[in-house]
């Protein structure tokens, strides 16, 4: 569910077990010690749910890591064909998101 097939079935065969999967599910393994992180999905990417990072973004944010979700009206899958304005305005937001992270984590 809410996972590229075909990576799924090259990464943990094609009948996984319960267990394998909870393995490789990102949002089961976030520690103290899991980074900053800065999501960007396009709803319109039909290969990999953005239901996937909405769904890390929350186990992230419940476990008090730093993190950020930015979704995006269209791109499809890697945000190949995401240009002009929103294009630019996620990269400023994603340099901005970076620049306070480290400017605060430099005054501690």
């Amino acid at each position: 569910e809410g996972t590229h097939k075909g990576s799924r079935r090259n990464l943990l065969g094609s009948e996984p077990s319960d267990d394998l999967i909870k393995l490789y599910s990102n949002e089961l393994h976030i520690t103290k010690r899991t980074p900053p992180t800065y999501l960007a999905h396009a709803i319109d990417d039909y290969v990999v749910p953005a239901s996937n990072s909405e769904k890390f973004h929350k186990a992230l944010s419940e476990k008090n890591v730093v993190s950020k979700y930015l979704p995006l009206p269209r791109g499809g899958h890697g945000l190949n064909g995401y240009k002009g304005p929103m294009w630019d305005a996620w990269q400023a937001q994603s340099m901005d998101w970076l620049d306070k992270l480290l400017t605060s984590s430099s005054k501690k």
